[in-house]
């Protein structure tokens, strides 16, 4: 009984075609493969970096917005503030001046109303007096001194 076999030359000259086709593979299509491969690699890549980069820019360009923004709404926040805190003293000083000339035509009306009723009064006294006289006349038939 024989542990090795015999030696045939079948295997390593099946050997040789086979050696000749992964050579021929590896130059017609392997290294065009990974050649084509590594390029696309880098251009995703370089396309993710890119996308990275400009979404960084954008974010910081929002973020300088949103600073600008909030500026720009603090600035009209404060100029309404002012336009209202004028309106309030010219409304102040229309309604200062308003009052001082309702009370200057409420003390003239007043003095008008007193100066009327002493008017009336008097003239109502002396009615008064020629009337009561009159009836006495009336009543007693002659003339009272």
């Amino acid at each position: 009984m024989t542990v090795f076999p015999e030696f045939s030359p079948f295997p390593l000259l099946m050997a040789v075609p086979f050696a000749i086709t992964l050579i021929a593979l590896h130059y017609i299509l392997f290294s065009p493969l990974l050649a084509y491969l590594e390029a696309r690699d880098k251009t995703i890549r370089g396309a993710r970096d890119e996308a990275k980069s400009l979404t960084d820019q954008i974010e910081e360009r929002l973020l300088d917005l949103e600073v600008r923004l909030k500026e720009a709404r603090s600035q009209a926040a404060a100029v309404r503030k002012e336009a209202r805190d004028r309106a309030h003293l010219q409304a102040n000083e229309i309604l200062a001046a308003a009052r001082v000339e309702a009370e200057g035509k409420v003390t003239e009306a007043t003095t008008q109303i007193a100066a009327s009723e002493k008017a009336a009064s008097a003239e109502l006294k002396a009615q008064t007096e020629a009337i009561a006289g009159e009836i006495v006349t009336t009543i007693l038939g002659r003339e009272v001194a």
